[in-house]
């Protein structure tokens, strides 16, 4: 990416001043919009609400723990703001929006313009509607993955700066948020925990030393995960809802489970990066043509051509697509088989492009398939919808933004480019919002 324009402000040349206003205009717009969100009949909104109402904040907190789910944290918080008037409730979610996109900033280019903050923010929204609904604009759903998720990534940055060797001040900040938000959710907790403990194993090869930060980070993960994985409400949740969404999921086998569960994530997964993947094409194309001239255009280059081509031709042949469908029998569909081959080789021959983060890009996008890989296992792997699909969406956010600024591709006029769809996303959003009323599970 080109640095004097990630690194350049408009209008302003103080980048602390115009990086504190664009947060508050962010902050302030997503105020707005998530003050519509409101308490939905037939939802977890309005029956947890009752149901604390009849056992009273601790007792349902304990019920949840030992007869239902793990999730201390997220269920902590549940239990408070479901009693708050939304628009205090809207101000704690988009302040921690805005932390969730400042904390991705951070850790990708390790200090902020608006630029850089854009660029996340672009690529951020391309996110399928249906997720960000469920996981961030329905109340109960945000806490238990916006809010977990921003203190989850916001900690990230402490371990990176560890990983490199940088003092971090507040240690213990960190520490206590990683801890919660390992208690929030599963998924986000075994991503974390695998990460450091990667990186505690890499530190050590590359410096022969071992790094006590780095392990106080593995412990304040690790810890809550065990304490959300052994909740006896597990085990009890396991059955009740494999009778209610899955019937025949206890007698089926690990292998069974597994292909099923392979099935429905590669589909799902494919539609995600779909529509930033064919922008992130067009990007790459029209940068590469301009620097380089025809005959040194190398197979990268001549594998993403091919790859639009074939996509397009196929968008335009087949209609009304149905994703979910696609990889019911796998073997059968061979255009579909051929094109998420050429989608993986057009993604490694991107990354071999890259000079840095390989292993890192390589890993986060492992783990955003692992993490959603923990429903494979669970009967409600059809019923949670949209947003078992948060912590996935995150890991690909990040990879996209790091190649993009790896391969150095991103000036003005790919920014523009970049920011048509998530800018048209984003105002659909806001009117469905305004004008139809919240409903969740309405947009996956």
């Amino acid at each position: 990416m080109n640095r004097d324009f990630i690194n350049r402000d408009f209008l302003c040349k103080n980048n602390k001043y115009i990086v504190w206003i664009e947060y508050s205009v962010i902050f302030i717009f997503f105020l707005l919009l998530f003050s519509f969100s409101r308490k939905c009949i037939g939802t977890d909104d309005v029956n947890f609400s009752n149901q604390i109402k009849v056992l009273g904040y601790f007792p349902w907190l304990a019920g949840r723990y030992f007869g239902w789910s793990g999730r201390v944290f997220s269920d902590a918080v549940t239990g408070i703001f479901l009693f708050v008037p939304i628009p205090i409730w809207a101000a704690f979610n988009s302040f921690l929006f805005c932390l969730l996109i400042f904390s991705l900033t951070e850790i990708v280019f390790g200090s902020h313009s608006i630029n850089k903050d854009t660029i996340v923010l672009s690529v951020f929204f391309y996110i399928p509607l249906g997720i960000f609904v469920d996981s961030a604009s329905w109340i109960v759903g945000s806490f238990n993955y916006l809010w977990v998720t921003s203190l989850g990534v916001y900690s990230l940055t402490y371990l990176k700066n560890e990983y490199l060797g940088k003092t971090s001040k507040r240690r213990i900040i960190y520490l206590i948020f990683a801890f919660f938000a390992c208690l929030g959710t599963e998924q986000l907790a075994l991503v974390l925990a695998c990460l450091s403990f990667i990186s505690i194993i890499t530190f050590y090869i590359r410096k022969e030393s071992i790094n006590i930060n780095l392990i106080s980070y593995f412990v304040s993960c690790f810890v809550p995960l065990v304490i959300s994985v052994l909740s006896p409400g597990d085990s009890r949740r396991r059955v009740l809802d494999s009778h209610r969404w899955y019937k025949n999921f206890l007698s089926e086998s690990i292998t069974e489970k597994i292909k099923i569960g392979f099935n429905w994530e590669i589909s799902n997964l494919f539609k995600l990066v779909l529509p930033l993947s064919l922008v992130l094409l067009i990007i790459f194309i029209y940068e590469a043509f301009r620097k380089e001239s025809i005959k040194k255009i190398d197979f990268s280059i001549n594998l993403a051509i091919f790859f639009l081509i074939f996509l397009t031709i196929n968008l335009l042949k087949i209609k009304n697509i149905d994703f979910n469908n696609y990889f019911q029998y796998p073997l059968n569909n061979h255009h579909l088989i051929f094109l998420l081959i050429l989608y993986g080789l057009f993604f490694f021959a991107v990354l071999n492009r890259t000079a840095n983060n390989k292993k890192i890009v390589m890993l986060t996008f492992l783990a955003s398939i692992l993490s959603a890989a923990l429903l494979y296992f669970s009967p409600t792997i059809f019923a949670s919808g949209a947003r078992t699909y948060w912590i996935s969406w995150i890991c690909l956010v990040f990879i996209f933004v790091q190649v993009l600024s790896d391969i150095k591709l991103v000036n003005a006029r790919s920014l523009f480019l970049l920011s048509i769809y998530p800018l048209s996303n984003l105002m659909l959003y806001a009117y469905w919002l305004i004008s139809q009323g919240f409903i969740p599970h309405t947009l996956w």
